[in-house]
């Protein structure tokens, strides 16, 4: 998939980042989608890479069936959550006609927010606080930049929310200007 890993931003997104750069524009972007069985899936198509990862999200990341397997997981299954996020933002660093501010926003409301009634507070903090904590950090760094035009009221909810993290579980981060970011207004 485009975010198991991060070879798919980095080769295809990276590719994109340098036609741009030449160009001044982004190229169109296509996956071989080889997945499915049929008449379609077992021939694969091209797909474009914006469609491919707004699937991917609903089917996979934002599923509430592949995060109960997560969930089973415990520390393995939030480190997956962590790379499901860092990709993302990958891909946002370099391909951002991709990305979409809907989907920085639902996996805020996945994953923070909780939209599935999952208990992810508690399995987050069960198994591994800092992979939430640095999840937020890629969603408010993203609004920081003006990646994803989040709404002031979820940025404020994911800076008390790291905040929160950060004092119970003594999360820290290396990055200056997050910190004064994440600590404005308070």
């Amino acid at each position: 998939g485009m975010l198991t890993t991060d070879d798919p931003f980095q080769y295809l997104g990276g590719l994109g980042l340098a036609v741009r750069q030449l160009d001044g524009k982004a190229p169109e972007l296509y996956i071989s989608n080889l997945r499915g069985s049929g008449a379609n899936g077992g021939a694969g198509r091209v797909e474009g890479a914006a469609k491919f990862l707004a699937t991917e999200l609903a089917t996979r990341n934002f599923h509430p069936g592949y995060i109960r397997g997560l969930m089973d997981e415990g520390y393995a299954g939030t480190l997956q959550v962590l790379d499901g996020i860092n990709n993302f933002a990958g891909w946002q660093s370099v391909a951002r006609e991709i990305v979409r501010d809907d989907q920085w926003q639902e996996f805020m409301d996945v994953y923070v927010r909780d939209k599935h009634r999952l208990g992810l507070a508690k399995w987050f903090e069960a198994h591994n606080p800092h992979a939430l904590a640095q999840s937020i950090e890629r969603m408010l760094e993203a609004a920081r930049l003006g990646q994803w035009q989040a709404d002031p009221r979820s940025v404020a909810e994911l800076k008390a929310r790291w905040r929160e993290l950060a004092r119970r579980y003594d999360v820290r981060t290396e990055n200056a200007t997050f910190q004064a970011y994440v600590d404005a207004g308070f």
